[in-house]
């Protein structure tokens, strides 16, 4: 907490500039951003792999041909370049040997009244930082959130009615071929807009290592994480009370066709326990992960694999897609072979400018992710959560979604959502226990249960969205929201309705 209120002092006696970071998942840029990505005027950037660094973003938008945009088109775009340059122009403008460093500070203030569960609250969330740049390849950027409400999961300490955290910290290195970062960062894998299965916007930043070879028509990444230790549940007879370690390492090809096709696939292994450090053949990016831990000996972990696809059509239309597999049962010579398949699908599509109605869109998307995916069978610390919150879509697992909106700009300043959602979600969870019940028949009775699983939770979401683009880096959001929702909390017969109102306002200075 004193480096923190260093920081805040520093930065009230210097000149405040705007802080180079990747695009934090939660910044009122991305809906322009993917509105343009959807018409084709970004080819450069990835929706697959993110966070996308500023930089990147400028020269996607210098990138334009000024004479491919409409009138209206061009509004958004001179709008992002406008804030977005002033945040990075002594970075990408600076000579080689040029070496920058300047603070900065956003903050996020919102008012929440939810009839259903918390009633009203007032949040914000003050944001200061310090970005450098050494030169054309190194930077450097730290962020710190400071806020006064919490989630119920979080893990953290409370220090006179305020919580704090480094939510950014790395140093990066970026050349044509190879880019590097070491630090704390976000990572998201996957085109899905309402959330990702992989690494979603859901999940707290990592403390990792993250390295990229190749261009962006075809480039590997590879990737180490450590986790926050969990204590593992006195339920376990072997390791019950004790401090687990937690590690991911991860790899992924990534393909960019003609501009309008892009691909990838992952894996990823999450492993730990008392005592385990990083393991050196799950390092090595070259290695396939399953079969190292198959052939072991004493080396287990809980394996995902992950493709995706983000494809770009005539007549503004995208169609995306992505398929997570945790478990995936071949077999069937043992009970343990009757284990439901663990696994997630989306599947979007988005249309701008329908029946051409200029700054417009159509979106739907539909989700399913099979309950025990993320969970783990075995061992606590296989569990597929960082700091108590899910790493993968944000509902957890047992649950189908679908997702359907218009959007409409009002000229760059003013935009409008009107969306519905429909949420029907079982029992299973991620955080709780891992169901065995197929374990009660044999392979010749076979075992079938209803998915969703359990008394579903029957959720319907209907709202509007109003934001208002009033500063050069501010924006305030009015979002209204109805819910109707049975078997409330999964209790038979139960129901409850009513709005949730929030009023969010960004300010970056």
């Amino acid at each position: 907490m004193k480096r923190i209120l260093l920081v805040i002092l520093l930065i009230s006696f210097v000149h405040l500039s705007r802080a180079q970071t990747s695009l934090q998942p939660y910044h009122w840029a991305w809906s322009y951003l993917d509105y343009l990505k959807t018409a084709g005027y970004l080819p450069s950037l990835n929706m697959n792999d993110r966070p996308w660094p500023k930089e990147a973003i400028v020269a996607a938008l210098d990138a334009i041909d000024p004479k491919s945009l409409s009138a209206e088109d061009a509004q958004l775009v001179i709008l992002l370049k406008k804030t977005l340059l002033a945040q990075t122009k002594h970075f990408v403008l600076a000579d080689d040997s040029s070496a920058t460093i300047e603070p900065g500070i956003f903050t996020i203030w919102a008012f929440n009244k939810n009839d259903i569960d918390t009633g009203g609250r007032f949040e914000y969330a003050l944001h200061p930082s310090v970005r450098a740049r050494f030169g054309k390849h190194i930077g450097l950027y730290v962020n710190y959130k400071i806020f006064n409400q919490a989630p119920p999961h979080y893990i953290g300490k409370k220090f006179r009615n305020l919580y704090a955290y480094e939510e950014q910290g790395y140093l990066s290195f970026r050349s044509r071929y190879l880019n590097l970062k070491i630090g704390r960062d976000f990572l998201q894998t996957g085109p899905g807009r309402s959330g990702q299965l992989l690494f979603s916007a859901h999940s707290r930043p990592f403390d990792l290592y993250d390295v990229r070879i190749g261009s962006p028509k075809i480039y590997f990444k590879f990737y180490g994480i450590q986790l926050d230790k969990r204590r593992v549940p006195d339920s376990d007879s072997t390791y019950g009370g004790q401090i687990a370690n937690r590690f991911i390492n991860g790899h992924g090809l990534y393909v960019n066709l003609k501009n309008k096709y892009y691909f990838g696939i992952s894996e990823i292994a999450l492993y730990g326990g008392p005592d385990v450090r990083w393991q050196l053949a799950l390092m090595n990016p070259l290695n396939i992960y399953y079969g190292t831990t198959a052939n072991g000996p004493f080396m287990t972990a809980n394996s995902f694999y992950d493709l995706n696809f983000d494809l770009y059509l005539p007549y503004d239309l995208n169609v995306y897609g992505d398929v997570l597999i945790d478990d995936f049962q071949v077999d069937k010579k043992e009970p343990g072979d009757l284990e439901p398949n663990e696994i997630g699908l989306l599947i979007g599509g988005k249309w701008n400018r329908p029946f051409r109605l200029p700054l417009s869109r159509l979106n739907f998307e539909y989700v399913q992710i099979r309950n025990r995916t993320y969970n783990a069978p075995m061992f606590d610390w296989e569990k597929f959560v960082h700091r108590n919150a899910v790493i993968g879509y944000y509902l957890g697992n047992d649950l189908k979604a679908w997702y359907g909106s218009f959007e409409k700009w009002w000229g760059a300043k003013l935009y409008t959502q009107f969306f519905v959602q429909r949420i029907l979600k079982g029992e299973g969870s991620v955080l709780g226990e891992f169901n065995k019940d197929y374990l009660n028949y044999t392979v010749e009775e076979g075992y079938d249960e209803a998915f969703p699983w359990g008394v579903v939770e029957k959720r319907l979401i209907e709202g509007v969205q109003f934001s208002y683009h009033f500063l050069e880096d501010g924006m305030t959001t009015l979002k209204i929201e109805y819910n109707t929702i049975n078997n409330f909390r999964h209790k038979t017969n139960k129901k409850r309705s009513g709005f949730t109102i929030s009023l969010d306002t960004w300010i970056g200075l």
